[in-house]
């Protein structure tokens, strides 16, 4: 009661705390309309717009599409990435470097084509394989590519390295094949010879051979070639060997 005037104090009335069923309904509604947006975002943000295909040069967009089971309008979610690499690991022209997703509605193939190099003797017939020893094609004759001498081929299967091909095989072809691919015998270049990595001998169309042992030394190995090469050719000189695997020059050395 209050004393100066007699009257009762009323009490502040206090807030019905909200019933547990209506919180669970409330948080059950918003639940439901998050996930009916997020639907209704995902399904048109996330539809396949555009295919961007790098790295093809031979083939066309299109004849690398015929292997890509995917549809415009897709969500990209739903695209199986592993199943395009598979598919298109069909194709023995071609590496597949990735397959991915672009947020948020591409889809990027990175791709390198495969150039074929060096005929390997396998039997009866020649494998044609890159500079990595990937297996291409299997043909009768060796095509009018380098011979590549010296590798005995276990087995072949298009797409994969030749079996009997090692790392280090690798290492020296793709050394050989960078150093004199724009020197003076590189449209000349008929066999290469790695018998013996340390003693290494290449054959040119003329008949001329040309030893260059091992793989040190290149850039200065490269240089003695180009300058004595041409003047061995004027010379008519077609039997006998270019020696370049000496620390101090290069010499012919005849038949």
């Amino acid at each position: 009661m209050d004393k100066a005037n007699g009257k009762k104090q009323k009490k502040p009335k206090r807030r019905r705390p909200m019933r547990t069923g209506v919180k669970r309904a409330l948080v059950t509604l918003f639940t439901l309309f998050t996930l009916a947006a997020a639907g209704f975002l995902g399904y048109y943000l996330f539809q396949l717009t555009d295919i961007e295909i790098q790295g093809n040069e031979s083939f066309s967009n299109e004849q690398i599409l015929a292997y890509v089971d995917v549809e415009m309008g897709q969500n990209i979610f739903t695209i199986d990435l592993d199943a395009i690499r598979r598919e298109l690991g069909t194709i023995p022209y071609i590496e597949v470097l990735e397959v991915k997703r672009v947020y948020p509605s591409k889809l990027l193939i990175r791709l390198r084509e495969r150039t074929l190099k060096l005929a390997v003797k396998y039997g009866d017939t020649f494998v044609l394989t890159d500079e990595a020893g990937t297996a291409v094609e299997m043909a009768p004759s060796a095509q009018g590519l380098i011979e590549l001498r010296g590798v005995t081929v276990e087995a072949a299967a298009i797409g994969s390295r030749i079996q009997g091909l090692d790392d280090y095989d690798v290492y020296l072809i793709d050394t050989i094949l960078a150093t004199f691919e724009e020197s003076v015998i590189g449209e000349e270049l008929s066999y290469i010879d790695i018998s013996i990595p340390t003693m290494i001998t290449m054959g040119v169309k003329n008949g001329l051979k040309i030893r260059i042992g091992d793989v040190d030394n290149m850039e200065q190995k490269l240089a003695w070639i180009d300058t004595l090469y041409p003047r061995l050719v004027e010379e008519g000189k077609r039997f006998g060997t270019l020696d370049a695997s000496s620390k101090y020059g290069a010499s012919y050395i005849p038949d």
